[in-house]
């Protein structure tokens, strides 16, 4: 609140009805209203000092792009840039990481496997090594150990998952 009063501002004020009594008090908004005179006199000063106040501003925004936040996270990004990290899914990833004591880099992609084929590749790699000619031949290797006797099953209901036969 403004302890003195300012001749340029102008506290709105409005009317409440309290249901315990009928006096009505008055409760000053949020909003401060700015009277003409204020704003003509900001205007004057700000085309009197016009250069002066751009350089400032320019300075300004050139040195805040540039500054860095050191997120909890590991990241350190620009300022300008963390309202929008702090909500990312990144952020969220990193972080379960740390709880969990593991490397906040470790994505899934980026680990091994072992394949049943004998092959260790990568999960992002997984759906091209099925392709492979090494894995194919490996499966079909493992088609032909079954015994004759089963019963034939459409070729339809057969499935495979992880190269491994599912019924």
């Amino acid at each position: 609140m403004i302890s003195k009063p300012n001749k340029f501002i102008k506290m709105q004020t409005i009317k409440e009805i309290t249901t315990d009594t009928i006096i009505e008090e008055e409760k000053p908004l949020v909003k401060w209203k700015r009277s003409d005179a204020l704003a003509k006199a900001q205007k004057k000063y700000y085309e009197a000092n016009k250069d002066k106040l751009v350089k400032e501003q320019i300075k300004y925004n050139y040195n805040y792009v540039r500054q860095k936040f050191k997120c909890e996270c590991g990241d350190e990004i620009k300022i300008s840039a963390k309202y929008l990290h702090l909500r990312s899914d990144r952020h969220a990833r990193r972080l379960k990481h740390i709880e969990n004591g593991t490397d906040p880099n470790l994505r899934k992609c980026d680990t091994k496997y072992a394949c049943e084929c004998g092959s260790k590749i990568f999960h992002r790699n997984k759906k091209q090594h099925e392709k492979s000619k090494k894995h194919q031949d490996y499966l079909q290797e493992n088609l032909l150990e079954i015994p004759k006797k089963c019963i034939e099953i459409p070729k339809n209901i057969i499935h495979y998952h992880n190269g491994v036969r599912v019924i």
